[in-house]
């Protein structure tokens, strides 16, 4: 189990969604995707939703936002999630 980062908030469209679900294709069981993009990709969420997949943003002060992604059924990479939002919010 482990985090993928993937930081798209360079890239102009249609780039970041591209990359996005590339890398989503590669994800083992218990990995989750922590995409970070400059705002919110709108096109993405359908992709999600329409492919099994469950997400947590969580959007910066600057903007910015972090996107959690794992398979729906994944119990691992949710977990994995969780904790990594809960450590993120103690820091």
């Amino acid at each position: 189990m482990s985090e993928v980062w993937l930081d798209v908030s360079s890239e102009e469209a249609p780039l970041p969604l591209l990359h996005a679900i590339e890398t989503l294709s590669r994800l083992n069981g218990g990995d989750f995707l922590h995409l970070y993009h400059r705002m919110r990709p709108c096109h993405l969420y359908e992709f999600l939703k329409n492919n099994g997949f469950m997400e947590q943003t969580v959007t910066a002060v600057n903007g910015h936002c972090h996107l959690y992604i794992w398979r729906e059924q994944d119990a691992v990479a949710s977990a994995e999630v969780e904790r990594t939002l809960l450590l993120d919010t103690q820091e």
